[in-house]
């Protein structure tokens, strides 16, 4: 299923991005980025099936029912935890002689876009039956949302685009919290800075920026309080905002 990309792009940056898209990429990378630490992506599942485990506890009775039902509870909510709210972020680099482009969106599982699609395709013909049956009444109320059915939903992502000046010098910094390579320009200027995510990848995007740019230094910080309090840090041009 082809996804759906909203753009955000201020309006002077867009005669760049235009000629950015149609330009032949100098460099390009992928990385997958976690929404969440994965002690939480099993907390937050364990948590709940406690929750499921409570009718069980109020019945007082745990035969094969009950071990069925706890079964499909805490396997759906692993699937929806891991497949759909908790999947990777997936993003997209590509570096242009016009600036860097970037876009994303949550990998979520195939399968859950099939199997909403699957309901949407049975859906459309019910629809179509029960407003044959009971005409314009089928509609009403709660059975409005079969409505739904004619419009499946699609996966989405953004976009964003960086304009850099390739006559500018820069510094590099790796910031270790957050696995992204910060390109800074001298002085210090918000418009043109770029940070983005190597996932694996570090050191040969590091070697190509290196290359793309005129870097004057690379560094390594743990966080932003680090990195804004380090000594190589350049001079800001205009206030932090």
């Amino acid at each position: 299923m082809p996804l759906e990309f909203k753009v955000f792009i201020d309006d002077e940056d867009l005669p760049l991005y235009e000629k950015s898209k149609q330009s032949d990429a100098l460099y390009e990378w992928e990385a997958m980025v976690p929404v969440a630490p994965p002690w939480l992506k099993w907390a937050v599942p364990l948590g709940l099936e406690c929750v499921a485990l409570i009718p069980v506890l109020v019945a007082g009775t745990f035969d094969i029912l009950a071990i069925g039902y706890l079964t499909l509870s805490l396997a759906l909510l692993l699937f929806l935890t891991y497949g759909v709210i908790g999947a990777d972020l997936h993003y997209q680099y590509r570096i242009t002689p016009y600036g860097i482009e970037c876009s994303y969106y949550q990998k979520a599982v195939k399968a859950v876009y099939s199997i909403n699609t699957f309901f949407c395709v049975i859906g459309i013909p019910v629809c179509i039956i029960a407003f044959l049956v009971m005409g314009p009444l089928a509609f009403v109320g709660a059975d409005g949302f079969a409505l739904m059915a004619f419009k499946p939903p699609r996966p989405h992502g953004k976009i964003f685009f960086h304009s850099v000046d390739y006559d500018a010098e820069y510094v590099l910094f790796f910031q270790e919290k957050t696995n992204r390579l910060l390109l800074i320009a001298i002085p210090h200027d918000y418009r043109i800075e770029f940070k983005g995510f190597v996932g694996t990848q570090k050191e040969a995007i590091k070697a190509q920026l290196m290359s793309l740019f005129h870097v004057h230094g690379y560094y390594e910080v743990t966080n932003s309080e680090e990195l804004y309090s380090h000594p190589a840090f350049p001079e800001a041009a205009h206030p932090r905002r």
